[in-house]
């Protein structure tokens, strides 16, 4: 066991390359006063500062995240690349990731890399633990890496989210720009911002996503909060009073009537088909014949305003 003061010089150097168990002196004070014994570790151990310690990285670059973990280790922690159960600290450069969306839902801290290197800089003065700085000053903010832009919304909820995106550190944009936008906050699933965005692979969501995030102090997951276009008829009531909508049917709406594509009708009963059909839609010819309709007692008004489209089968 060798203990050195300063880690750095011929010395230190030399004994590192023979790979030699090497500490610092606030090590062998640490472990004198706990009652523990000087770590066994692979690599140099400077102080204790992060004994009892596990941190895992996400979204960090690789010149920080490789001294991430050299500044752990020499404060007596451990670190590991894939996030398992050991893990007490989530280092994050951004939010989003999968292993940031774990962290969050085990409610593990999320923290910044400054608060690493504010741990090894306070510890070279005196003997510090982990725990003598405010964490909470470290926390990485919900939005952080985050590009939310919105479409739908009045001025004064735009300028709201605008706020409140910057002060939980994201970015907010007016405009939706490709390759930057990372997040659009959609009212309605309509409107060029929104197809664009889809086709841009942007999160689309609810504003509730936003609020969400804030309230628990960490980004929500997406798929939870995702607009899509409602697939269900129009729950209005129908009535016998024609409306203006009514009469000026949506133009996209008649385009898609003549426009089907990618449908597989290989799995299609055709003659089950048929008969639902027939059985449903043509008379048989007596009712036909039969049918005076003098004697039906209708309003000369009942289809006022109405469209009448005669549909005429033809059997070959």
């Amino acid at each position: 066991l060798y203990i050195c003061d300063q880690f750095s010089g011929i010395v230190f150097n030399h004994l590192q390359k023979l790979g030699c168990r090497i500490v610092g002196p606030q090590v062998v004070i640490y472990c004198m006063q706990n009652q523990r014994c000087v770590p066994k570790a692979d690599h140099p151990v400077f102080n204790m500062t992060m004994a009892g310690v596990t941190v895992s990285c996400t979204s960090l670059p690789k010149e920080t995240r490789e001294e991430v973990h050299e500044y752990v280790q020499l404060m007596g922690g451990r670190v590991y690349r894939d996030l398992n159960v050991l893990v007490t600290h989530l280092i994050a450069g951004e939010v989003g990731s999968k292993k940031y969306l774990v962290a969050a839902n085990l409610k593990k801290p999320i923290l910044l890399p400054t608060w690493i290197k504010t741990l090894w800089d306070k510890s070279q003065r005196r003997i510090t633990r982990y725990t003598d700085i405010n964490m909470g000053e470290f926390l990485c903010p919900p939005f952080l890496g985050c590009t939310i832009c919105v479409t739908g919304l009045s001025n004064m909820d735009r300028q709201e989210v605008q706020r409140l995106t910057t002060e939980n550190g994201g970015q907010y944009t007016g405009q939706l720009k490709m390759n930057e936008c990372t997040h659009l906050i959609v009212q309605e699933p309509k409107g060029q911002k929104y197809e664009c965005a889809k086709r841009w692979n942007v999160h689309c969501i609810a504003m509730q996503w936003f609020f969400d995030s804030i309230e628990k102090g960490f980004c929500q997951d997406e798929s939870m909060y995702l607009i899509v276009p409602s697939t269900k008829k129009d729950s209005t009531p129908s009535t016998s009073t024609p409306t203006s909508q009514a009469s000026k049917p949506d133009s996209q709406t008649l385009l898609d009537v003549s426009h089907i594509s990618d449908i597989n009708l290989s799995d299609i009963n055709e003659t089950s088909c048929s008969s639902v059909l027939n059985s449903r839609l043509d008379p048989s010819p007596d009712d036909l014949n039969n049918l005076n309709i003098s004697s039906l007692q209708t309003r000369e008004d009942l289809l006022d305003g109405c469209r009448v489209c005669l549909i005429v089968h033809v059997q070959l």
